[in-house]
């Protein structure tokens, strides 16, 4: 029992209250209090937490559909992309292709995106 009120601050809280005489179960209901409190303060923040957690998930889960949603509609109206051609490139082959104008940003974003998707 000692060494249960040094951790908790036994001390302490005699020096707190001085005037008062403290009896050992009051002392004992004290801490049992600020003990739930700490724990009740971490079970809220934990279910914050967790809620935000979810949220995220949601988000992303969302997100991913309007990204395929996307890629499937733009390789519906411009089906005839040659995806492997531009996937084969190297980054420098790519950037010239680009400021050259032989591809689009557009095409290259969509078969980037779509390539994502697969993996």
């Amino acid at each position: 029992m000692q060494r249960i009120q040094d951790m908790l601050g036994y001390e302490r809280l005699t020096q707190l209250l001085p005037t008062m005489k403290l009896d050992g179960r009051v002392i004992t209901a004290i801490l049992c209090g600020c003990g739930a409190g700490i724990l009740l303060r971490k079970w809220l923040l934990r279910r914050q937490l967790r809620k935000k957690i979810a949220k995220a998930q949601e988000q992303r889960a969302r997100l991913l559909e309007e990204m395929k949603s996307a890629v499937r509609h733009f390789k519906h109206k411009h089906a005839d992309i040659q995806t492997e051609s531009i996937l084969s490139l190297s980054l420098l082959e790519l950037s010239e292709k680009l400021q050259e104008g032989a591809l689009s940003p557009e095409n290259v974003l969509y078969t980037c995106m779509e390539h994502v998707r697969v993996m």
